[in-house]
């Protein structure tokens, strides 16, 4: 990898686990350029080979295996301390936190359903087409569906994952400050909201 070009979403999760996995290999980060483009982007870059290689974090990362593109590394094999975050307007969480708890009720539900059954919710607008999945593409989402995992309300435990990313950006210099979780982290429980289901309430702990 050293001298290469890698095609990763600036301060995203691509660049965080290109950051972890250089890391981890012991290769100096300023060895290997990053190419900052998003996602969609950067797999297209990489297909066309505009760039040596590409932290695949979107549906083409099955395509273009199937065409021959060689894994170096997996995500789940890094100290990965990222999670998934959904996101609020801070006005909309200090006016009706029992509405934004009410919706990650509604979303644990459904996850757990989609986890339960996942067919059901593939290709749920189109079973032909452009837009529908088939293949080995269809199987990925199958896969990845099963072992998602069920969002929660965020809480002050959730700060050590914000501190670890932080300290990794900030190593490299990807972020110009530290980002503080009591900035970020909105407790929906010390907050007005009711109590979360146990849908909402489980460990969520997986990445994006």
């Amino acid at each position: 990898m050293v001298g290469k070009q890698v095609a990763v979403n600036k301060g995203g999760r691509g660049e965080y686990l290109l950051l972890l996995a250089l890391k981890q290999a012991g290769i100096p980060a300023d060895r290997v350029k990053r190419v900052y483009l998003n996602p969609i982007q950067g797999a297209s870059a990489f297909a066309t080979g505009k760039v040596d290689a590409w932290w695949a974090i979107v549906d083409a990362y099955p395509q273009v295996v199937a065409k021959g593109a060689r894994v170096l590394v997996h995500g789940r094999d890094l100290p990965d301390r990222d999670v998934n975050i959904w996101a609020a307007r801070t006005e909309l969480l200090d006016r009706h936190p029992r509405a934004v708890s009410a919706f990650l009720d509604v979303l644990g539900e459904l996850t757990r359903q989609e986890k339960q059954d996942p067919g059901r919710f593939q290709n749920v607008f189109l079973k032909k087409g452009p837009s529908a999945v088939s293949g080995a593409r269809l199987d990925d989402d199958l896969a990845k569906a099963r072992y998602q995992n069920v969002p929660r309300p965020a809480g002050k435990g959730d700060a050590a994952y914000v501190r670890s990313v932080n300290d990794v950006f900030r190593a490299y210099g990807v972020l110009p400050a530290d980002i503080r979780p009591q900035d970020v982290i909105f407790d929906l429980r010390g907050n007005g909201a009711a109590p979360p289901s146990p849908a909402s309430s489980s460990p969520s702990g997986g990445p994006s």
